[in-house]
């Protein structure tokens, strides 16, 4: 079985980077856009937000070629993660980790160059 989601959208904002041990973690959100029509045969719009962290050397590129409103190509892995919060209640979220991406500056991915 394998385990590989492709996103394209644009950063909500400017990535965030840590140091965890020994390597980098870069983490975003990207703004996913859905155009469609409805049963009406008017055209909607759906924006979803997703979660991504991205480790290593892949961490440190996004951090430093990426910024808010840039579009982004992402291929990652899902991950479901459990917690409990503060009350000891059960919590979880699908969170993504990136795989390899590519940055569109100043273009949209179909553009040709």
């Amino acid at each position: 079985i394998m385990n590989n989601c492709t996103f394209v959208g644009r950063l909500t904002a400017d990535p965030i980077i840590k140091d965890v041990g020994t390597t980098k973690l870069a983490t975003f959100s990207l703004a996913i856009e859905e155009h469609r029509k409805d049963k009406n045969g008017n055209k909607v719009k759906r924006v979803d937000f997703f979660d991504f962290s991205a480790w290593d050397s892949g961490a440190l590129t996004i951090h430093k070629l990426c910024s808010k409103g840039d579009m982004i190509a992402v291929n990652a892995v899902a991950r479901q993660e459990k917690w409990n919060d503060s009350n000891g209640q059960p919590k979880q979220k699908v969170a993504f980790r990136v795989q390899n991406f590519r940055v569109f500056k100043d273009r949209e991915p179909n553009d040709t160059q």
